[in-house]
């Protein structure tokens, strides 16, 4: 994930907003939690990209940086929330975390431990099942994840759900045959690239007769 360099010429100004990320309340770059796809294109697993996608871990940026914070960024996600205590913020980042596990391992396994303390129920709501809590706070949003959960396991689209291997970004894999690797092609599979390509030609550098003999290639550098 890469951040564009806004300059200050106005001529250059309207090339650049676009490629502007939004930020957090310390200024550091946020991008919107279904970026870079539209929001909703990951179907019932939307809700747990924009959790995990509440914090920018190439960069710092985060969120939930307080308990305020956090119940406003609930809040405009949909869900119903009432006061946020310190221990509630330090249990989402600790979800959070885990999630990104759970994802980076494709193993639903390290969720067990988020899991085992929640007390959920089956309940009929607008003629559709659904799992609630008996409370509007963290219970009430980890029901609505482990509901997604569910429907993407059974619907095959949870080894979709991938994070970015170089920036850790999540992002759903839209490809046919299921190989995304990077958040883009164009920010962090292009760094990838570069960076192999670099290795590659540090490789053969390394190995040349011109250098291991001590002689100097007349035409280095000359194009």
């Amino acid at each position: 994930m890469t951040v564009e360099t806004v300059h200050k010429n106005p001529s250059s100004h309207a090339a650049t907003a676009q490629h502007r990320h939004p930020t957090d309340s310390e200024g550091l770059p946020l991008p919107d939690g279904s970026w870079p796809d539209r929001r909703g294109s990951a179907g019932a697993l939307e809700v747990v990209r924009r959790f995990c996608n509440s914090i920018n871990r190439e960069h710092g940026a985060d969120a939930w940086r307080t308990e305020d914070q956090l119940r406003e960024w609930l809040i405009r996600e949909g869900f119903s929330v009432g006061t946020i205590s310190l221990g509630q913020l330090d249990e989402f980042r600790e979800w959070r975390d885990t999630l990104l596990a759970a994802i980076v391992e494709h193993s639903l396994q390290p969720l067990q431990c988020v899991f085992s303390g929640l007390a959920l129920a089956a309940a009929v709501v607008d003629g559709r099942v659904v799992l609630t809590t008996n409370s509007l706070g963290a219970d009430d949003v980890i029901a609505q994840i482990v509901a997604a959960l569910l429907t993407a396991q059974y619907d095959g689209t949870w080894e979709r759900l991938k994070a970015c291997q170089h920036c850790r970004w999540v992002f759903f894999d839209s490809s046919k045959n299921r190989s995304g690797r990077w958040c883009t092609m164009q920010a962090c599979g292009a760094r990838h690239k570069a960076k192999n390509y670099r290795r590659r030609q540090a490789a053969r550098d390394s190995t040349s007769p011109l250098k291991t003999s001590g002689v100097v290639d007349p035409t280095h550098g000359v194009r």
